[in-house]
């Protein structure tokens, strides 16, 4: 989740591409040899911060047709769309590019996000808010005008459709995510987000009898009296033929009116048209055709989409969910600038994390401005799950690892990535140090990979394929890591990630840092032990077998 693969421009040639990556690895190297990689997590929570102005006479005329939007801050959704697409990872390799060949800053930039760079020594092309940042917002405008045409065409089939009751949406979910029908004779519950909010809100004397979703590859289902299935997103359900005169009226003055202000250099309403086109079909959308709640996933998710807030008065219910704990290996400087580039401006109005730790860290970067929010702690959250089973009842050691890939392909710009990638062989220190240790004791000792990947360090890859053939079973399917945990006797992770926290067994769950880095009593442990080094692990093997 730290850190994502960074593609060079199809424009660049083979070779030029080459050139481009050795030049980004070179400076991402200076960076870490000099231990400022926070620099990174510093500016990006600074640009998370600016509060950016969207255009007052048009929002004014806006407010004067649909009376919903009064009491949207549109400063605040400007803010945080512009965050969320301006491509702060491209940004982060013309940083790199800027500090090790003095190359300026070109990419599309809104004038505040220069400033921000420039006060922190990075030079910036005037081309990039003069000519490419209009020409970016001009894009979403074009892509407004398509979500407008597909509005039209959906709802006008809608509007004569008969649309099953909805409880509760899912955007951005895929089939690990659904209760499985294959789990063999049942032999076990399905430990997957989907069945982890019916029982949440059964729990809470809400009964769930329909699940929708936006993926459209995955296939209906119904299991007992509880179905899911795909339908479309709010916004295609206009109530009605006159409702759609209406939108078709509006929607064509609104794309009129924002593409006119581009060339007075006010970009702000071309780039939130999709959002505003989004939100006022939900305005006029069939209530009763929609679902009660809608769920996101936080992956870095600081937009909250505009056509959420005017479903307030409705009582439709939008919720943010944690499918981690989402912790870091203390940092001091990350420490000392805080989590802006984590969490900076939330304005989700119910946030589901798992324990008093995450709601309390989240609640200081809540957005001020926004009223009433609620950050729940509902314990540990299912996420995906397969029909994955244990044949037999065995004495088990499951390890959980992390990512750690090849820096020619991706780059480490925070915490987690700052200790993992510390040296080389991390990963292979971590899985060797607990394999040689536990080898000869009676127990299966078993690898859950949190992901396979091209990616991955050719060294780790090569030891785990020596390592399956002397005995380490590999599993790679996104089989639940609760389900894993509940049949396992000795759990080891690498800190910190969230898998172990859905355990049981404290008892014998610990975190193995393999470079001694981590203090034993860092707050992200959540008490649980912090295994320091080789001859730690050894010493705990004598302890508990």
């Amino acid at each position: 989740m730290f850190r994502k693969h960074y593609n060079i421009s199809p424009f660049d040639t083979k070779r030029s591409a080459k050139k481009k990556m050795r030049s980004f690895r070179r400076g991402y190297l200076n960076y870490k040899n000099q231990d400022k990689l926070f620099i990174f997590r510093k500016i990006k929570g600074e640009l998370n911060r600016i509060n950016l102005p969207f255009n007052k006479l048009f929002l004014k005329c806006l407010c004067l047709f649909f009376k919903e939007f009064n009491k949207v801050n549109f400063d605040l959704v400007l803010s945080q769309y512009t965050f969320q697409k301006s491509r702060i990872k491209r940004i982060y390799l013309d940083m790199l590019l800027y500090t090790y060949k003095r190359k300026k800053i070109l990419q599309p930039i809104i004038f505040e996000y220069s400033s921000v760079l420039r006060k922190n020594k990075y030079e910036v092309s005037s081309l990039s808010y003069h000519i490419l940042w209009p020409l970016f917002c001009l894009l979403f405008w074009a892509y407004g005008n398509y979500i407008f045409l597909n509005i039209l065409i959906k709802s006008l089939f809608n509007i004569f459709k008969k649309q099953k009751n909805i409880d509760h949406y899912f955007f951005d979910i895929n089939e690990s995510n659904l209760p499985n029908e294959n789990i063999s004779n049942k032999s076990r519950e399905s430990y997957d987000l989907v069945s982890w909010f019916k029982k949440y809100f059964k729990n809470n004397s809400e009964t769930i009898e329909a699940v929708s979703h936006n993926n459209v590859n995955l296939k209906n289902r119904k299991i007992n009296d509880f179905e899911i299935f795909y339908s479309q997103e709010p916004w295609f359900y206009i109530d009605g033929i006159l409702r759609l005169i209406l939108f078709f009226i509006s929607g064509c003055l609104i794309s009129l009116c924002s593409l006119l202000l581009v060339f007075f250099n006010q970009c702000s309403v071309a780039f939130l048209f999709p959002e505003i086109l989004k939100a006022i079909s939900t305005i006029f959308s069939n209530k009763k055709k929609i679902s009660k709640k809608y769920m996101f996933h936080y992956s870095e998710t600081f937009y909250r989409p505009l056509w959420t807030y005017v479903l307030e008065k409705h009582n439709i219910e939008t919720i943010c969910y944690f499918y981690s704990a989402y912790d870091n290996p203390t940092n001091k400087m990350t420490n000392e600038i805080g989590y802006w580039h984590e969490f900076g401006n939330i304005s989700w109005p119910k946030i589901f994390v798992w324990d008093e730790l995450s709601k309390k860290k989240i609640s200081k970067y809540v957005n001020k401005s926004v009223q009433n929010i609620e950050i729940i702690n509902t314990g540990p959250i299912w996420f995906s799950d397969t029909n994955f089973t244990f044949k037999e009842k065995k004495n088990r050691i499951i390890i959980f690892d992390m990512d750690v890939h090849r820096i020619s392909v991706h780059y480490g710009f925070y915490d987690t990535a700052e200790y993992t990638d510390n040296i080389d062989n991390f990963n292979c220190l971590y899985l060797r140090d607990i394999f040689s240790i536990f080898k000869s004791s009676n127990y299966d000792i078993i690898l859950k990979r949190k992901r396979t990947s091209n990616y991955l360090k050719t060294n780790y890859r090569n030891l785990i394929k020596k390592l399956s053939k002397e005995g380490l079973i590999i599993i790679d399917e996104p089989v639940s890591p609760y389900y894993l945990t509940q049949n396992s006797d000795i759990i080891f992770s690498t800190p910190f990630t969230s898998a172990n926290l859905l355990s049981d067994n404290y008892e014998n769950n610990f975190y193995y840092d393999p470079i001694s880095k981590i203090s034993k009593n860092d707050i992200a442990s959540r008490g649980l032990p912090i295994i320091s080094g080789i001859k730690e692990l050894n010493k705990l093997k004598h302890q508990i077998i």
